[in-house]
């Protein structure tokens, strides 16, 4: 009951913003202020700086979803507004904080929506933010951000040529992995493990519905034509599985 009150609590501060003075929340208890100075944040991207440059600390370090890791000058010098044709909103969600002292981790989710050109997107982000009471006032000092996988919507393919892919691959004699055909899809997973529909991202590529890092199937053809092996592109950097077995035991259905 606790909890979900104060889950309530920080979504009323949310949705209904702040309207008391600022060095007033700066001082506020670690699950008052900064679920909404996360909320403003967000909302002052990409080109108010104002609000960043009030609560990043002097030290602070931000590493963004691509992997860089910038200052707070640099993180500034960055801010620009949306070109025309592109606008965008984050709202911050399941906002988890857990105090130390004059520290406070903050765990969150933030969904990002985006219309380019009339195009629209949606994008999830899973974050960790450190806050540190400087001179009684919180500021950011570190936060790490990561994009959220999710199933991407199947691309046309060839189906006739699914039954190429069906078969069993090896890895360095070690593991094995089957790819059946079930009507005009394919499923797959470990040998001995339950199998995962693949969805379709090419003629050749798939990705295993579910998975959150998004790993690609990439089958492979040699010289005569015929698949011969996989690729499995696991955050860039990819493990070779040899074909060893092309036959279906399920059969088409």
């Amino acid at each position: 009951m606790t909890r979900r009150l104060f889950l309530l609590v920080t979504a009323c501060f949310i949705s209904l913003g702040f309207t008391g003075n600022k060095d007033e929340l700066d001082t506020r208890p670690a699950n008052q202020a900064i679920p909404i100075l996360t909320q403003q944040l967000m909302t002052a991207l990409p080109g108010d700086s104002t609000v960043w440059r009030r609560y990043l600390s002097e030290r602070a370090v931000y590493v963004s979803e691509t992997g860089e890791v910038v200052n707070k000058k640099e993180l500034l010098q960055g801010f620009t507004a949306f070109p025309q044709g592109i606008t965008g909103s984050i709202e911050v969600k399941n906002v988890r904080i857990t105090e130390y002292a004059n520290m406070a981790i903050a765990v969150f989710d933030a969904h990002e929506k985006q219309t380019i050109y009339d195009q629209r997107i949606e994008v999830n982000y899973r974050a960790t933010w450190t806050w540190h009471r400087e001179n009684r006032r919180w500021r950011l000092i570190a936060a790490h951000n990561i994009v959220l996988a999710k199933d991407p919507a199947p691309l046309p393919i060839d189906t006739g040529r699914l039954a190429d892919y069906v078969g069993t691959y090896e890895l360095s004699g070690k593991r094995r992995y089957r790819v059946e055909q079930r009507g005009d899809t394919l499923v797959a997973g470990r040998e001995g493990s339950q199998l995962t529909p693949l969805i379709a991202v090419g003629n050749n590529v798939f990705v295993e519905a579910g998975s959150n890092l998004g790993i690609l199937r990439i089958f492979v053809r040699g010289k005569n034509g015929g698949v011969e092996r996989m690729v499995q592109r696991r955050k860039f950097a990819d493990l070779d599985w040899v074909k060893i077995q092309s036959d279906n035991p399920t059969g088409k259905k």
